[in-house]
This record gives structure tokens, sequence and C-alpha cells, in this order.
């Protein structure tokens, strides 16, 4: 199981409660929001609410973004497909900047699953002025069985700097590999720095670098995230087929 810790600042995070399953044009402010479970935050700017809802449909986390108008109306504006085949994807805004800052939306969702693997991957989806896109996508746990042998990824990651320009995700990761019946475990950490510039905890130097002086797993993960950091995903529909582009779904060795 994955864990969450936050450090350095208080955090604010908002649970989107399961929502109604079909989106509607508009509609007025405060009694709709209490009604349907809504959350809202200034996703795109400081100026202008938003508000979110979300559903399930088709092995898909439908997320429908509204904007707030001069009126007090929230017009539907955008919307966010993730695949979650189980229909077991969680979602929640976290506010990294602090209070009244843009969050972001945080989401966890099922990944490369089958009889013989299970993978959990956490997402950050940011507004970067123009669009909505991926700030973070990292395994944080992975199971994979065969014959005589068996691997297991697990990652923690903490929260630190909150309410800061700079925020930090320290990743905490444990890999443990058995071939017939020797087990291998191995530990290790990573610090994600936020990216102004690209607007991303991936920064594409230091990946480079961590790419050149690393092996095995630790190699594939910094691999991912140049994949990523080259890949214009498209969240309009995020499908297994994005995460195999990127190369996430085969993260072991």
């Amino acid at each position: 199981m994955f864990k969450i810790i936050m450090l350095s600042f208080i955090v604010t995070i908002v649970f989107f409660t399961e929502a109604i399953s079909s989106v509607t044009d508009y509609f007025v402010a405060q009694d709709e929001i209490k009604e349907n479970g809504y959350q809202c935050g200034y996703l795109k700017n400081t100026q202008k609410m938003n508000c979110v809802s979300s559903s399930f449909d088709d092995h898909y986390l439908n997320l429908f973004i509204y904007d707030k108008t001069g009126d007090d109306k929230y017009i539907y504006k955008d919307k966010i497909m993730v695949t979650s085949w189980y229909n077991k994807a969680k979602s929640k805004l976290v506010y990294l900047f602090g209070i009244n800052k843009q969050p972001f939306i945080l989401v966890t969702f099922e990944g490369n699953v089958g009889t013989n693997s299970s993978q959990t991957i956490l997402m950050m989806i940011g507004w970067n002025g123009f669009k909505f896109v991926p700030v973070l996508m990292e395994t944080i746990d992975y199971d994979m069985d065969g014959i005589n042998y068996s691997k297991e990824l697990n990652a923690e990651y903490v929260l630190l700097n909150v309410g800061s320009v700079k925020p930090l995700i320290r990743m905490t990761y444990c890999y443990k590999k058995t071939v017939n019946g020797k087990r291998i475990t191995k530990k290790w950490n990573d610090l994600l720095v936020w990216n102004v510039n690209k607007f991303s905890f991936y920064d594409k130097n230091t990946e480079n670098q961590k790419y050149e002086n690393s092996k095995s797993l630790k190699k594939k993960i910094s691999a991912i995230r140049l994949k990523i950091l080259g890949t214009d995903i498209d969240l309009h529909k995020l499908d297994i087929n994005t995460l195999k582009i990127i190369n996430i779904t085969d993260i072991f060795e």
C-alpha cells in the first residue's frame, strides 16, 4: 500500500465525492455545489473559481471541469478521462502552493492490470495556462508474478516545502524480486523539485544525469520521466495505450 506524508506546512486536500453520472451545461453556484458534491478551487487562475465533479463510465474516471461566470453560474468547459479498469481510481485537490493558490488534481488509478500483474499509478494534474497536463506520473504499487519469480515495487511520497514557490516531492522506493525462492530487496530515495519553467516535477537535465548514473530499475524510472517530458499527453482520454507509449507499464527490467 502507498502512503502520503505532508511536512513543512498545513496542506489542504479536498476529496471528491462520487458525483452525478452525467454532465450538465451549467448550474447555479451554491445550491448545486452542495447538492451534487462538487469541489472547487482556482484551478486555472486566482481570479476565476472552478468546480470539479467526477464519475465512472466504461472503465474510465471522468473529471468534469466547470468555470465560474460573471452571473454566478458555473459552465462546463473541460473533461479529463483517466483509465480505471476496475473503477478504483480516486481523485482529490492538493494545494501545494498554499490556500487560495492554484491547486492540482491528484489521481491514483490502475495501470497495467491482469491475471499476473497489478499496477497503481499516481498522477498530478495542473493547468499550464492553456490546458490540463500531467506534472507528475509515478508508479506507487506494482506486483508482477511469473514462473518461479515475482517482482514488487512500492513507493511512498512526501510533500515538502508546501506553501512555497518551489514544493518538493521525496519518493521512497522499495523493490523486491524473488527468483526460485531467493529474494533480493533494494531501497532508495529520490527527490523531485518543482520546475516552474517546465510546469513539472521533472527536469530533463536532472533525469538525464540520473539515467546515466543509474542501473536497472532506477534507470528505467528516469527513462519513463524523460518520455513523459517528451510526450504531449492528451488528458481528454488517458488510456492504456498512452501508458504503454511512455513505457510506464513496462517499468520492470
